[in-house]
């Protein structure tokens, strides 16, 4: 069956968010390839495993939805891979650093776009968005970097870190503007600049196995203006 693709804008800066269902022909290959993997500790930022995903793979996967990501973000379809994971959530909400119980962005580059794949043990979870109270950035450019900092900064500072936990709805320093619900099979393409985190529900069963923890496809792309 072709994918079946919605798009919906959000937040005071309108950026699209396009859901892509039956993302992926053959899931359970998908489920298959990462059984077979070597997961291993990523960086610092990111709260589990990873494990490099097939080049061929991710280009077989892209091909069909090339041109719709590139009419909904005003790139060109000719989308360059930059990175491609399978990820695995597994840090206990008590572990997490400061760093880790908040939102973040990708890169500052306003045509780096981050492709979302869920997998196994996504029930329950999601990708949220966010809106930085203090600046009103819903995303991070390079000219709004510092002034984003420097305000977090400050907000800290006033308010004190954030207990260890998944971030799960507004706080005194986020306001969140939209969820998007995890679906087997199911894929989120976003703008990287965009203030986000994964929404694990508290109770979230946290898995190394690929067959039951979190398990997404995340993609990474670099592309050219339109």
């Amino acid at each position: 069956m072709d994918p079946k693709i919605s798009i919906v804008t959000q937040g005071d800066e309108r950026e699209p968010v396009m859901r892509i269902d039956g993302f992926a022909p053959a899931p359970e290959r998908l489920l298959d390839d990462a059984a077979m993997l070597s997961f291993r500790p990523s960086f610092a930022h990111y709260p589990g495993v990873r494990a490099p995903a097939s080049p061929r793979m991710v280009a077989a996967l892209l091909a069909p939805v090339c041109e719709a990501i590139a009419a909904t973000f005003g790139v060109k379809p000719d989308l360059s891979r930059r990175d491609a994971f399978y990820s695995i959530v597994t840090t206990p909400p008590e572990s997490l650093t400061v760093i880790q119980s908040l939102p973040h962005f990708d890169g500052v580059e306003r045509n780096r776009l981050a492709v979302l794949l869920f997998l196994s043990g996504v029930e329950g979870s999601g990708t949220a968005f966010y809106q930085h109270r203090s600046t009103g950035f819903e995303t991070v450019s390079a000219d709004r970097l510092d002034r984003f900092r420097t305000k977090l900064a400050e907000d800290l500072a006033r308010q004190g870190s954030p207990r260890p936990g998944y971030i799960a709805g507004d706080t005194p320093i986020y306001r969140r503007i939209a969820r998007h619900g995890g679906r087997f099979n199911s894929a989120l393409v976003y703008r990287g600049q965009t203030l986000h985190c994964a929404d694990i529900p508290r109770g979230t069963r946290l898995s190394a196995d690929p067959a039951a923890g979190r398990l997404t496809l995340n993609i990474f792309l670099d592309a050219d203006p339109a």
